[in-house]
């Protein structure tokens, strides 16, 4: 029983950085410009790099988008990319050297084409 409490007190050492936006009701478009911008513990990594995921159904591939952001500004203008329109995207924060460490991921959201 005591073990199965230290695993569950563990668990709450995971990072804190959690992602506003982009999120199911606020997307991004296919010229943007798109921001991203979220909250940080003062435990959490200083740096992150930023990647946009790809919806399983377009083989759940990654896109480097900013590497090495400093996790204290809170919000970023993404550089523009070129991407189909399409739900189900996702940002994730990365570890800045294991792009396999994610430190948040966003809800799903849609990239839907620039007016």
């Amino acid at each position: 029983m005591r073990l199965i409490l230290a695993i569950f007190s563990l668990t709450g050492l995971a990072f804190g950085y959690q992602i506003i936006s982009p999120n199911s009701t606020s997307g991004w478009t296919t010229e943007g410009p798109n921001v991203v911008t979220w909250t940080k513990l003062a435990t959490d990594p200083p740096n992150f790099s930023l990647l946009l995921q790809f919806p399983v159904s377009g083989g759940g591939e990654e896109l480097a988008l900013v590497a090495d952001v400093n996790g204290d500004l809170g919000q970023l203008v993404v550089p523009s990319f070129e991407v189909s329109p399409g739900n189900g995207f996702r940002v994730n924060f990365v570890d800045v050297t294991d792009n396999d460490e994610i430190f948040a991921q966003s809800a799903p959201f849609s990239i839907v084409p620039s007016n």
